[in-house]
């Protein structure tokens, strides 16, 4: 699976929605990202790997013990590299935050590649520093006193649907799911779509370019 991975990281995150979308008869709704999730560690560059989910009760008045350990045991022992991903739940999502520096480091250190949530983060320059893909809501100084309620359930991240051990690819365009099923064609169909593009970039900056010798080509 590893070479998959390395594929993976050398192809567009909207490539590779392209190859899923044909895949899928141009039904793939819920398996990428929407405006309401940004990354916001572009620096980061491509992001790819194995979902390692948690569910974590932020805001409710009750809480219950931190098993932060067990995450980390589950990162630990996941196929590398992880994307942690995060689906906050409780009664105020926009004053949440779920991943911080300290979360940062020893993730990154035990294989982590970043992070995807649907609430807050901070501590963001110790993201950065760590290297660490990051797509999230957005920012927030939140104390971070939370519950993790489930480790490697299936989430949802805005309207975007992940199960543990699903590959999350991510860019600059925002985040795509991959199940276990047709990675290798979409991976090939992707990679022709790169070739295309990049073949449609050279013709439009070449002397020859008009619109009818686009018409008659493309």
């Amino acid at each position: 699976m590893f070479n998959l991975i390395s594929q993976l990281c050398k192809l567009k995150t909207a490539d590779i929605s392209d190859a899923q979308s044909e895949i899928m008869g141009g039904n793939n709704f819920g398996r990428f990202s929407g405006t309401n999730i940004r990354n916001l560690n572009p620096q980061a560059g491509i992001l790819c790997g194995y979902a390692v989910t948690c569910t974590i009760d932020t805001t409710s008045l009750v809480k219950g013990p931190r098993i932060t350990y067990a995450l980390y045991e589950k990162i630990e022992s996941s196929p590398n590299p992880v994307v942690v991903v995060i689906q906050g739940i409780g009664q105020d999502l926009s004053h949440t935050a779920v991943f911080g520096g300290r979360m940062a480091a020893i993730s990154k250190k035990i294989g982590a590649c970043g992070v995807v949530t649907n609430v807050g983060v901070r501590d963001i320059d110790e993201i950065f520093r760590e290297g660490l893909g990051c797509y999230a809501a957005g920012v927030c100084p939140s104390a971070g006193t939370f519950t993790i309620k489930s480790i490697n359930v299936p989430v949802e991240i805005g309207s975007t649907k992940i199960k543990p051990g699903d590959i999350v690819h991510g860019d600059k365009d925002g985040f795509i799911v991959l199940g276990d099923k047709r990675i290798a064609e979409i991976i090939s169909i992707a990679q022709k779509k790169q070739k295309e593009e990049q073949s449609y970039i050279k013709f439009l900056n070449s002397p020859e370019f008009s619109v009818s010798e686009m018409r008659r080509r493309f």
